[in-house]
């Protein structure tokens, strides 16, 4: 069933508006996932998890937990999002990565969370150049960039939805864009000499390469989480679609 499998794994559904790809996070403490449930119905999210049956280089067919079985043509036109998520670690970083993370801001310049997103090079164009940046969400209607951006005024990353959710009392919740630093802690550049270190909220925290999608990079059982917003007689169409692997994609045989 999807839902032992999702279980078994720190998720993240992305939502991408404004430039950069954006996460709410999945997973974690039952105070992230609520968190995690108020953003997605802040942006209007119907997602599904599933299973990948089979792939070619033209077609996905994908089943859900309940046996419904989606034929997702992957023509441009019929997906929009399409990315895969890798596991990794710190230890696999390039020097010329970037990180994005959201997370709870604690004292001295750091942040506590239990997911990060890595995006080496070939995939930071999903990011919209809008890096290093680095927004604190406040409260109810709290949108406020810190003094190292470049433009305090900007709406990064589509984040005034989160003035649509009830006031829950949380503390200052950053978002965070930025390449890194340093690794032993993980220490991001945000900008002007200054820098984040990154902490786990928990024991430890999990990290996932996101990488463009591709026919070529999904193969059958492969986890994945969707969102259907139409169906004509040939496909699915999803705005969303976004692959989870179970291995670093260092490890992957094409």
């Amino acid at each position: 069933m999807v839902r032992r499998w999702v279980r078994g794994m720190r998720i993240a559904s992305a939502v991408v508006a404004g430039g950069a790809l954006a996460l709410a996070l999945g997973g974690g403490t039952p105070g992230v996932q609520a968190r995690a449930a108020q953003l997605n119905r802040a942006a209007g999210l119907q997602g599904v998890w599933g299973q990948v049956l089979t792939v070619t280089p033209k077609w996905l067919v994908i089943e859900d937990g309940e046996g419904r079985q989606y034929p997702v043509s992957l023509a441009k036109e019929n997906v929009g999002l399409f990315v895969v998520r890798w596991p990794t670690t710190p230890e696999r970083l390039s020097p010329r990565a970037v990180i994005e993370v959201v997370g709870i801001e604690t004292t001295n310049n750091q942040v506590r969370t239990t997911h990060l997103d890595v995006f080496e090079p070939d995939a930071q164009a999903m990011l919209g150049g809008r890096w290093p940046a680095m927004v604190r969400l406040l409260g109810r209607n709290g949108l406020i960039t810190t003094p190292y951006s470049s433009d305090r005024d900007i709406s990064y990353n589509g984040y005034d939805y989160i003035a649509n959710l009830p006031q829950v009392g949380s503390p200052s919740i950053l978002h965070v864009v930025a390449p890194v630093w340093g690794i032993n802690p993980l220490r991001l550049a945000v900008g002007n000499n200054n820098m984040i270190t990154v902490l786990p909220m928990e024991n430890d925290v999990s990290m996932s390469q996101v990488t463009g999608g591709s026919a070529s990079l999904v193969r059958p059982g492969d986890l994945v989480y969707f969102i259907p917003v139409q169906t004509n007689p040939r496909t699915v169409v999803l705005s969303q679609l976004i692959v989870y692997k179970r291995i670093p994609i260092d490890q992957f045989a094409p």
